[in-house]
């Protein structure tokens, strides 16, 4: 029975190039969340301020805000493999230069901002692309586990990541936190450099048409019209923007919660998102083996709901291991929530838009919880985290009642697209 039920698992990694793929990202992902647990720790420490933690989510999250729209347009006219080398090598400098920055002792919150500004930009150019690679590596029924598998994996790097920086940070100034990223690029980038992308039976209706296409505002004007018009698509991305602004928001000011609330230090912060990562990583497995198709719009709504509770008690929780188990609450639903959205955007965009409307999701995805991280933070420094969190718990808990409202709507939407997708065929 077991066995049965890790089947998609098993065939999503019987392909070559995802599993090839999936290896060198999942070592890359432990890095980079040693490098932010690494990030956020140090402007902590530097600075005090639940502001400043707000500014740098801004400053990492926010240019995907305004670059992803047009970059995921360019992931469906560019070979996205290539563009994810390119993104990963400039990746590679950014982390030299803030491990050298920590170990000769020049780093400030001054140059903390520049590296998240660097980061961002690079993220936002990156990630569409990584994102709409995956349908090419896998067969199309077997995409749901190859996205939850994926999601897994990241929330596994969220709880190895602290778990590996938290006895770095302790040692000297915290060189060696800073120290891992880029050891683990080097190591996607032979991946990628050797990876061998299938030929996908739709090439010929998607990139192949760039040279007919309009420039890439244009590009991407058609690409927001689909999305906005899309009886599922559309209403999935505003139920993902209501989540953002409450459980997602989160995990971007967790020091002021961990350190400024309950004075919980470097490992106390670690445990705290090492606690969401356990939860998201419990999550990404779930929707791997059990999630199916038929119910994900009902898992992000619910999901949506849930993590909106947790936000709220973990506000409220009134000692440290009360608020780490609460965050495994949060952390599920995160995941469920981000995992089920990707899914049904990845089955229900068409090859040639695929990358803009992943765009669009990395917008809401990582935006809006920047804006929430610097509206928490910035409130928090005035009247403490609690009131704030409650606050946006609220907002996302009146997005999940909404849209459970409009399930049978949104679920019709998508059943439309999947139908004309077939038709097509």
């Amino acid at each position: 029975m077991a066995r049965n039920r890790l089947k998609p698992l098993f065939r999503a990694l019987a392909a070559p190039a995802y599993r090839q793929y999936t290896i060198g990202n999942a070592t890359s992902l432990i890095g980079m969340w040693v490098q932010r647990l690494a990030i956020g720790w140090m402007a902590w420490k530097l600075t005090g301020s639940g502001a400043w933690l707000g500014v740098l989510a801004m400053c990492e999250l926010l240019p995907t805000v305004i670059l992803s729209p047009a970059v995921g347009a360019l992931a469906d006219r560019l070979d996205r493999r290539r563009l994810i080398i390119a993104t990963q090598g400039l990746m590679l400098v950014q982390s030299l230069t803030a491990f050298t920055l920590v170990a000769t002792g020049l780093i400030t919150i001054g140059w903390l901002v520049a590296l998240g500004l660097v980061l961002g930009v690079v993220t936002a150019f990156g990630q569409p692309a990584r994102l709409a690679l995956v349908p090419e590596l896998v067969p199309r029924d077997d995409l749901p586990a190859a996205v939850a598998l994926n999601a897994s994996l990241f929330n596994l790097a969220r709880f190895l990541g602290p778990a590996i920086a938290a006895p770095l940070l302790a040692l000297e100034d915290g060189t060696a936190a800073f120290a891992a990223y880029p050891l683990t690029l080097i190591l996607f980038l032979v991946q990628l450099i050797r990876l061998r992308v299938p030929v996908a039976e739709d090439a010929g209706s998607g990139r192949a048409r760039t040279a007919t296409r309009p420039g890439l505002i244009a590009d991407f004007r058609d690409g927001l019209a689909f999305a906005v018009r899309h009886g599922g698509i559309g209403p999935l991305l505003a139920l993902l923007c209501f989540a953002s602004l409450g459980a997602r928001a989160l995990p971007e000011i967790l020091p002021a919660l961990a350190d400024g609330h309950f004075g919980a230090g470097a490992g106390g912060y670690a445990a705290f998102t090492a606690a969401i990562g356990i939860g998201a990583l419990a999550a990404g497995l779930w929707m791997a083996i059990g999630a199916g198709e038929r119910r994900l719009v009902q898992v992000a709504v619910v999901a949506t709901a849930l993590g909106a509770v947790g936000t709220a008690l973990s506000a409220l929780a009134p000692t440290e291991p009360v608020a780490i188990a609460l965050l495994t609450l949060v952390g599920f639903a995160i995941t469920s929530n981000g995992i089920s959205i990707q899914t049904l955007l990845q089955l229900h965009a068409p090859p040639d838009r695929r990358g803009r409307v992943i765009g669009l999701y990395l917008v809401v995805m990582r935006g809006v919880p920047a804006l929430g991280a610097l509206a928490i933070g910035s409130a928090a420094d005035l009247v403490g985290i609690t009131l704030p969190l409650l606050a946006a718990a609220l907002i996302a808990a009146a997005g999940a009642a909404y849209a459970w409202t409009r399930l049978p709507r949104i679920e019709a939407g998508l059943a439309g697209s999947a139908a004309s997708g077939r038709s097509e065929g």
